[in-house]
């Protein structure tokens, strides 16, 4: 986890746990886990394994996070992509173990909580959503719909990535919202992979090159001015656990086109859009709604923010989370 320090999530449980009194000791790597806590707690099945297998060694209390897309299985065949049986068999065996030695799950939807469910007999699941910073993820002081810009972010621009966002469709969509609007920009965040000269090609055969911006990785702030700056958030995908970009761009206020799979309706709601994300001509009219009528946008986006005020901030993960492993140490 050489990211660590960068990953907003992994600091607010940390200061989460400090908040209760715990001494905090960050291992980034399995050699380094110390055989002298109290509690063992860990953000994946696999990186947390020696946690685990130290905790159980000290009959100590265990809390996974359950987040990570490995836990998932579904039926509609994309899991041989992307969820547990894409891992080889030892891999899927470290995953079960560590799932079911823990002490108590902590899963970021009710979602997770339930696809964990199908793979372990741990009875102890709790579900404690992630955080959003909604003084720092906060509409623009400037007013809504100053621009025409899309915001679409994936991590990294690689092969799996793409094909889990669903950036080709997306991409595919674009030229009949530009058709009606020409000056739209879609500005796409994430670094670029090995995806990237593919993508990049696309957009020339599209004829849309003029209205496709890739930024790179950009830091906190960089984002987040972004998102202030757009009148829309588009992210088609293949399956969410949560889905945090999704709720740092509606805590921004804006309107967000996504797909009803995974987690997406319980951090959504009826506050976005929603397509099939193999569906251009879907994602193209909701985008086409969007710019036709920033009125209803606006306030689409407006409720979007109560939403997340209202379930997703970092106080109401703070209090979850202290609820639910207060009596394990």
């Amino acid at each position: 986890m050489k990211d660590f320090w960068n990953t907003t999530w992994y600091q607010y449980d940390v200061e989460i746990l400090q908040s209760m009194g715990c001494d905090v000791r960050v291992s980034q790597s399995p050699v380094d886990v110390t055989l002298q806590s109290d509690l063992y707690f860990a953000w994946w099945p696999t990186t947390g394994a020696a946690a685990c297998l130290a905790a159980t060694l000290r009959s100590r209390p265990f809390v996974l996070i359950g987040a990570s897309t490995s836990l998932i299985h579904d039926h509609h065949g994309w899991e041989r992509e992307f969820g547990f049986y894409h891992h080889s068999w030892a891999v899927q065996k470290i995953i079960l173990e560590t799932v079911a030695r823990s002490s108590r799950i902590l899963a970021i939807s009710q979602h997770t909580a339930d696809q964990i469910g199908t793979l372990t007999h741990c009875k102890d699941i709790r579900v404690v959503p992630c955080a959003v910073d909604a003084e720092a993820y906060r509409p623009s002081p400037l007013g809504y719909g100053r621009t025409l810009d899309i915001v679409c972010i994936v991590v990294v621009l690689t092969q799996t990535q793409t094909k889990r966002k669903k950036l080709i469709p997306l991409l595919h969509a674009l030229p009949g919202v530009v058709r009606r609007f020409p000056e739209v920009r879609l500005r796409i965040i994430g670094a670029k992979g090995d995806a990237f000269p593919a993508l990049e090609s696309l957009v020339k055969d599209l004829g849309v090159e003029r209205n496709v911006e890739f930024l790179g990785r950009l830091t906190e702030t960089e984002k987040i001015l972004a998102l202030q700056d757009a009148c829309a958030y588009v992210q088609p995908t293949e399956h969410e656990n949560f889905g945090v970009a999704i709720a740092e761009a509606m805590s921004c206020g804006i309107p967000v086109i996504s797909s009803p799979v995974g987690a997406v309706p319980e951090v959504i709601g009826d506050c976005g859009f929603y397509a099939d994300a193999e569906d251009s001509e879907k994602i193209q009219d909701h985008l086409i709604k969007i710019l036709e009528n920033q009125t209803a946008a606006a306030e689409m986006g407006r409720r979007s923010r109560e939403r997340i005020l209202a379930k997703y901030t970092f106080d109401q993960r703070k209090t979850k989370m202290s609820e639910a492993i207060s009596d394990l140490f």
